[in-house]
């Protein structure tokens, strides 16, 4: 139920920015900004049940590999970023 509220009041405050700048149908930009904000909750909901079930896993792995993924992890991303990036 919380998350429904959530997702209601998220995509009534970004109506209303939106509505301001572009002066459009406000029940258009209500159902817009409905299915994208249920979709990025949804999104990082999943995120965050996947990232506390991965908590109880990595608490058994010692100081040594976890600073080892974690630096794995950050590299790749950096790599990433500046492969994706585009300057030209």
């Amino acid at each position: 139920m919380r998350f429904i509220f959530n997702v209601i009041f998220l995509s009534l405050v970004f109506s209303g920015i939106f509505y301001y700048f572009e002066r459009k149908s406000f029940i258009e930009i209500f159902f817009a900004n409905l299915i994208v904000v249920f979709i990025f909750l949804g999104f990082f909901k999943l995120l965050f049940v996947f990232v506390s079930g991965l908590e109880e896993k990595v608490s058994n792995i010692d100081e040594k590999t976890k600073s080892g993924l974690l630096a794995g992890i950050l590299i790749g991303l950096g790599i990433g970023w500046i492969i994706g990036s585009d300057d030209e």
